[in-house]
């Protein structure tokens, strides 16, 4: 059954959460759908459930990372109460949220279907008929605030137009100034096997009229405490409903999935497959749009041939994996491992074991209202990007409809819409499963610099790791970077770096580290610092070239000064200081007496010092006078007048 039919229908809703059990056992499904997954290399717990709807729920993702271990929720309903989105932390890292989420805003329309975050922008797409549209907030006062409201995309789409705009992602416009934002989206087709030529509007925000069977994209620029959308540019067509994408991590490449044509007789029997596409980055907004051949191009479900041609092919058509148990005793044609009605797609989380830590997770809902008993099209997918090839990491009739994903650096959450499969009732059966990176006998440490301490120019970071086998992979990120700063390998269970800071900004960072051995097992460690800005000596007084005689003030500053500050305080070239004095001021002083002093020109000459070794100078060139002449009657003794 294809997700695209059902989501018109469905309201999501996060009313009525609950904080889930400690239980780590409490979800309902088992990992392991292929024999190259081991179950033991991961965690599982209930992250969140008690998520209550009338029709369902949708929506799951992960924020920046500036957010970490930080969950934004959006639900909506078509009921009383308002669709709400709400943000979930887990402090101590333990796949539990911490409680039943803050409430950031709250919309009583309702019919949410999508949420991205970036920046200090948070787009909804909310789907309810009649009222299409997506709302852009913005985090004025952080992220730990509620969010303020900035405007609508409000898409018009014709009555009997059957798939809709469901699905978004953003990224940093690239080359653009800080603030600047591309936005996404996916406009669905006019029919479940045809695209008519009519057209849908779109206002508010921006105005423009967009073509059906599409991905469009949108500039977003920050703009005090709101935002400008502009740049209305199609990127993508021939698409039934890309209902799910994604930018992969380095690359830029954008990835989307698509749903097939339902069958005209029996819509649990497509006509043709599902599919997971590309566009590159270099494509991106290129005229003519690629075309991916909606509806007179594709690979048909049941004969596995391509019909039509000219289009745009996909990585991968979703077709049935044999499977001698999975077949569908209600199916005229059993055949295998189905995997029907792909949303939600995540790039792997990078620690992940290495058989799925190179491509693309997949959320299939399979049959619309069915229990999981009765639902053999609704699988966990990993497709791996080395082989081309995809496999079941979750097996169908397990889940209900784990739809959304989201992956952080170790872990990969599910949002399971309704845990028993009916999106027809407000039973709170909406579970977030997290599944993450099982912990191994490998531990990663960072020796050098130790935890807190300010360092300056060139600095060793030694790192040492225990429990590894084979060849030891080491790399290191700067403040969890794309770009390692130092990566290396070997046999050896240490390894060091000469890093030079010069040219990072002053201030707070994490070095992250992390390790990966021969049996693909991998360990973390952080190391938290703080880099000291430019070291810099100054005169405050006296005034350069200022004329000075008899006892003068001397007052001295630093700044970029870490720990003690020296300061040495020295006559032209004289080796013997006539000012010395230590302590964490950043300002000094001295009373100069200058009676001693030949008349004439000199130089002050300072020296600072502070705790990290570094040295900074300064000069002041004075000349000293002859004091000023004065008369005085020392006898007779003044007496009192007669």
């Amino acid at each position: 059954m294809r997700l695209v039919r059902s989501l018109v229908a469905l309201a999501v809703c996060v009313s009525g959460l609950v904080a889930a059990s400690a239980d780590p056992a409490a979800a309902q499904f088992t990992i392991g759908g292929d024999p190259r997954v081991n179950p033991a290399d991961f965690r599982i717990t209930t992250f969140a459930s008690g998520l209550t709807s009338r029709t369902g729920w949708r929506g799951c993702r992960m924020a920046p990372s500036w957010w970490r271990r930080v969950i934004p929720w959006g639900g909506g309903r078509t009921g009383p109460r308002p669709a709400e989105l709400l943000r979930f932390t887990d402090t101590n890292n333990d796949g539990i949220a911490d409680g039943p989420g803050q409430l950031m805003y709250s919309d009583p329309v309702g019919v949410w279907t999508g949420l991205a975050v970036t920046g200090n922008m948070v787009f909804i797409m909310s789907a309810k008929d009649g009222a299409n549209r997506i709302i852009a907030l913005k985090m004025n006062n952080g992220p730990a605030l509620p969010y303020d409201f900035v405007g609508t995309l409000n898409f018009t789409f014709s009555a009997s137009w059957e798939h809709k705009a469901y699905a978004m992602t953003t990224r940093p416009a690239p080359g653009a100034p800080a603030g600047t934002w591309e936005l996404y989206f996916n406009v669905g087709s006019s029919a479940n096997d045809d695209q008519s030529t009519d057209t849908v509007g779109l206002s508010g925000l921006l105005t423009g009229t967009m073509q059906g069977g599409s991905i469009y994209r949108v500039t977003v620029t920050e703009v005090g405490l709101g935002a400008t959308v502009s740049s209305l540019v199609r990127i993508a067509a021939g698409l039934r409903n890309a209902a799910g994408m994604a930018f992969h991590p380095t690359t830029g490449d954008l990835y989307f999935e698509d749903n097939g044509i339902d069958g005209f007789q029996d819509p649990n029997e497509p006509l043709s497959a599902d599919e997971l596409n590309r566009i590159a980055a270099a494509d991106l907004g290129r005229q003519p749009v690629p075309d991916f051949g909606f509806p007179n191009d594709y690979i048909d479900y049941h004969t596995r041939q391509r019909v039509g041609s000219g289009a745009v092919q996909p990585l991968v058509a979703f077709l049935p994996l044999p499977c001698a148990s999975c077949s569908d005793p209600g199916d005229p044609n059993p055949d295998g491992a189905e995997s029907e009605g792909p949303s939600g797609i995540v790039f792997a989380p990078p620690l992940f074991p290495a058989y799925v830590n190179n491509g693309v997770f997949v959320g299939f809902h399979g049959k619309f209202s069915s229990p999981p008993s009765g639902n053999e099209e609704n699988p966990l997918v990993f497709w791996d990007a080395g082989t081309g090839k995809y496999f079941h990491f979750i097996e169908s009739f397990q889940l209900g409809h784990g739809d959304q994903l989201l992956a952080t650096e170790d872990a990969l959450f599910i949002a399971d819409m309704a845990s028993d499969g009916s999106v027809d009732t407000n039973g709170g059966t909406g579970v977030i499963y997290q599944i993450k990176r099982a912990p191994t006998g490998l531990v990663a440490s960072i020796t050098s610099p130790t935890e807190g301490s300010t360092v300056t120019g060139t600095v060793t970071v030694g790192m040492s790791e225990t429990g590894g086998t084979g060849t030891i992979a080491w790399t290191l990120r700067l403040d969890n970077g794309g770009n390692p700063i130092f990566t290396t390998s070997g046999t050896g269970s240490t390894a060091s770096f000469s890093w030079d800071t010069s040219g990072v900004s002053a201030g707070a960072h994490t070095l992250n580290l992390t390790v990966q051995d021969g049996a693909g097992h991998t360990a973390t460690a952080a190391r938290n610092i703080i880099v000291a800005g430019p070291l810099s000596a100054s005169f405050t007084t006296p005034g350069e070239g200022a004329s000075v005689s008899g006892v003068v003030p001397v007052s001295m500053s630093e700044t970029g000064g870490t720990g003690t500050i020296t300061w040495t305080l020295r006559l032209d070239s004289g080796t013997t200081p006539i000012f010395t004095t230590s302590g964490t001021a950043a300002t000094a002083s001295f009373n100069w007496d200058t009676s001693g002093v030949p008349i004439g020109a000199h130089t002050l000459n300072l020296t600072v010092q502070d705790g990290a070794g570094r040295t900074a100078t300064a000069v002041r060139h004075v000349t000293v006078t002859a004091p000023s002449l004065r008369v005085a009657i020392t006898q007779p003794a003044p007496t009192a007048p007669r």
